[in-house]
C-alpha cells in the first residue's frame, strides 16, 4: 500500500509539473530585447547525466513495483532519461535568434565606425568592446586575433566557423572582400545585411509563433495521456491486467513506440532548419594563404 501511495504521488508531482510547463510553454515566442543569449547554457547544465540517471532509475523502478512490467519499466526509464530534453528547444531556439541578431547589431556598429573613417581591423577592434553580449566572445576572441597581428582573413573565417549561422557567414563574406580588396561600399553592403537579418528574424517568430499552438497541443495530449494511463494503473488495474502477459507487453511497446514515433515526427516538423552556410568547410589557413598570394 505504502509502495501505491508513492507510486501515486510521483505521478501527482509529474503531472503537476507537467502542466506548468504545458502551460509556460503556450506563451507566444519572446521579443528580442527579452531573449536570453545564455539560455542553451542553463539548458546544457539541465541536460547533464547527473540529471538524467536518476530521473531514469525513479521512473523505471516506479513502474517496475507498481506493476512488474520489464517492458513498462524500461520504457518509464527512458521516458525519464529524456524529460531534460523536453524544454532545451525552444532555449535553442531563442538563442539562435538571439544570436542572429546580435550579428545584425554588430554589422551596424561596423558600418557605423566605418563610416567615421577607422579602418576595418580598427573598426573590429573598437566594435570588440562594445558587441552585443550574445556575440561577445566569438567577438573577442577575433579581436584577440587581430592583435595577435594574424591575418585578418584568417580571423574572419574562424569568426564565421564560431557563429556558425547563414546571415553571419555573409556578414563575414563580405569582411573578407572587404579585407582582400579595399572597403569601399563596405558600409551600405554592412547596412543591407543587417536589414535583411532583422527581416529574416522577424519570419523565424513568425512562424515560430504559429508552432507554438501544435506544441502546446502535443504537450496536453502527453499530460492527459500521462495522468489517464496512471489513474488506470492505480485506480483499476484489473483493466490492464492483458498487458501482463508476454504479448501484452509486445503489444504495450508496439503501442508506446508508435506514441514516440508521433512525438518524433511533430518535432521534427515543426523544428526549425538550419539555413546554408556559404562559408561552411572554408580552410582559414588555405584563405588566408590565397588572401596573401592575391595582395603579393
Amino acid at each position: 500500500m505504502s509502495a501505491l501511495a508513492a507510486l501515486l504521488g510521483l505521478i501527482a508531482g509529474t503531472a503537476l509539473v507537467l502542466a506548468v510547463w504545458a502551460v509556460r510553454g503556450t506563451d507566444a515566442a519572446p521579443a528580442p530585447r527579452e531573449v536570453d543569449p545564455y539560455a542553451p547554457v542553463r539548458a546544457r547544465r539541465v541536460d547533464k547525466l547527473a540529471l538524467r540517471a536518476p530521473l531514469a532509475l525513479v521512473g523505471a523502478v516506479a513502474v517496475w513495483l507498481a506493476t512488474g512490467w520489464p517492458i513498462g519499466a524500461l520504457l518509464a526509464g527512458f521516458g525519464g532519461f529524456m524529460v531534460p530534453s523536453l524544454g532545451a528547444g525552444k532555449a535553442a531556439r531563442n538563442y539562435a535568434m538571439a544570436r542572429m541578431e546580435a550579428v545584425a547589431v554588430w554589422a551596424e556598429m561596423l558600418r557605423d565606425v566605418l563610416a567615421s573613417g577607422g579602418g576595418l581591423e580598427q573598426s573590429i577592434i573598437v566594435t570588440g568592446r562594445v558587441a552585443p553580449p550574445a556575440i561577445a566572445a566569438d567577438i573577442d576572441r577575433l579581436v584577440a586575433r587581430v592583435h595577435r597581428g594574424d591575418d585578418l582573413v584568417d580571423g574572419l573565417l574562424y569568426l564565421a566557423g564560431d557563429l556558425d549561422n547563414e546571415m553571419a557567414d555573409q556578414v563575414v563574406a563580405g569582411l573578407v572582400m572587404a579585407a582582400r580588396r579595399s572597403p569601399d561600399h563596405l558600409s551600405d553592403l554592412l547596412s543591407a545585411l543587417a536589414e535583411v537579418t532583422r527581416d529574416k528574424i522577424a519570419m523565424h517568430r513568425r512562424v515560430e509563433t504559429a508552432r507554438v499552438s501544435v506544441r502546446s497541443s502535443v504537450r496536453l495530449i502527453t499530460i492527459l495521456t500521462v495522468v489517464f494511463s496512471g489513474g488506470l494503473l492505480a485506480l483499476n488495474p484489473d483493466y490492464i491486467d492483458a498487458y501482463r502477459s508476454v504479448g501484452g507487453q509486445v503489444v504495450l511497446s508496439v503501442v508506446v513506440g508508435l506514441f514516440a514515433g508521433a512525438h518524433v515526427w511533430v518535432n521534427h516538423a515543426t523544428g526549425e532548419r538550419a539555413g546554408q552556410r556559404v562559408l561552411a568547410g572554408v580552410d582559414p589557413a588555405a584563405a588566408a594563404a590565397t588572401s596573401m598570394g592575391w595582395e603579393a
